[in-house]
């Protein structure tokens, strides 16, 4: 499975990353800090899924970077992963003008465990660790910038 990981602080891509590399086997991971660099990945590369934070601190936010991502290509699956109300509500109302389905298109809190995440990405791939190793303590919180 393919991710993009779209994030302006580097803690935050760091656990991200790790959590899905202890998920999903033969996982592919690129990371960018900033929109331009994201945005370059994602129209030279096909994801399986975008993870975007809610506030890039550049001229764009994450729900207007999920619209520029949908409006180029409709059938992209996203999250946006943002503790921020108003940015969770702009993500949602992005998504609803899209009609993407809930499936397609989800909003995650910023604070995510592995066994969270693992439910999350279950019904999208196949390529999944077992989960053993993993418990509900198994939690790595990341810092909302």
């Amino acid at each position: 499975m393919k991710f993009l990981i779209v994030d302006d602080n580097k803690f935050n891509l760091f656990i991200m990353t790790k959590l899905i590399a202890e998920i999903v086997e033969d996982s592919h991971i690129d990371t960018a800090q900033t929109v331009d660099s994201a945005y370059q990945y994602f129209l030279t590369n096909d994801y399986d899924l975008v993870i975007t934070d809610g506030d890039l601190n550049n001229n764009i936010t994450g729900p207007m970077f999920a619209r520029l991502m949908l409006n180029k290509k409709p059938d992209q699956m996203i999250a946006g992963w943002t503790d921020c109300t108003t940015k969770k509500e702009e993500f949602s109302h992005v998504f609803k003008l899209a009609r993407s389905s809930e499936n397609q298109c989800m909003v995650w809190q910023k604070d995510i465990n592995e066994v969270s995440l693992h439910h999350i990405l279950a019904p999208h791939t196949l390529g999944m660790r077992p989960r053993s190793h993993m418990t509900q303590d198994s939690v790595l919180s990341t810092c909302s910038t």
